[in-house]
């Protein structure tokens, strides 16, 4: 076998071991692409899933706040109603007949009659007649010479303790739990 013929077959087995490894070389690269094409096509279907989570739930916090802030509103919607009908409340007993009025101090004085042994009462403007025949049987309480700057109610003064059975103290504050529990009551339930 002379030198060309080996040559020759040396070049021949060469170039089929190329196509050889040029066909493993495909077959490779194709099983790669196909594995990342498979590994794309999970990766995409799996961020799918977290993304439609993701919304499902930033919707279901959106609707939770949007529930959160409507109840707030009718909260304050509420808690204005209440204001107003205390308001009213409290205008309303302003505007009391003399009698009814009379028959309402009775009630109060007589509480302030029973804790001190003696008192002075300041009536309410426009209210001192009818504060005096409050007065009348309680000879413990003794009318101020002066008069408050409120319209329903009095001030019991003692030496050491002052009380405030004003109408707007006893509505806006002391009976205010009760009342509201009572407006709302009647009102939302």
């Amino acid at each position: 076998m002379a030198l060309a013929d080996m040559l020759e077959k040396i070049v021949k087995d060469a170039e089929k071991q190329a196509e050889e490894i040029k066909a493993f070389a495909k077959g490779e690269v194709e099983k790669i692409e196909a594995q990342n094409s498979a590994y794309l096509k999970t990766q995409a279907k799996d961020l799918a899933e977290v993304y439609a989570q993701e919304k499902a739930e930033i919707e279901k916090q959106a609707l939770l706040q949007a529930k959160m802030e409507a109840r707030t509103e009718n909260l304050k919607q509420k808690r204005a109603i209440i204001e107003k009908t205390l308001e009213a409340v409290k205008e309303a007993l302003e505007n009391i007949s003399e009698t009814d009025y009379q028959k309402l101090l009775k009630g109060l004085l007589k509480e302030i009659a029973q804790e001190f042994k003696e008192a002075e009462i300041t009536p309410a403007t426009g209210r001192e007649s009818a504060t005096k025949k409050a007065l009348a049987d309680y000879p413990n309480l003794k009318l101020a010479k002066t008069v408050g700057k409120f319209k329903g109610g009095f001030i019991a003064k003692t030496q050491t303790a002052e009380v405030d059975s004003t109408f707007e103290n006893l509505i806006f504050h002391i009976y205010r739990g009760q009342l509201e529990l009572i407006i709302s009551q009647e009102l939302f339930a």
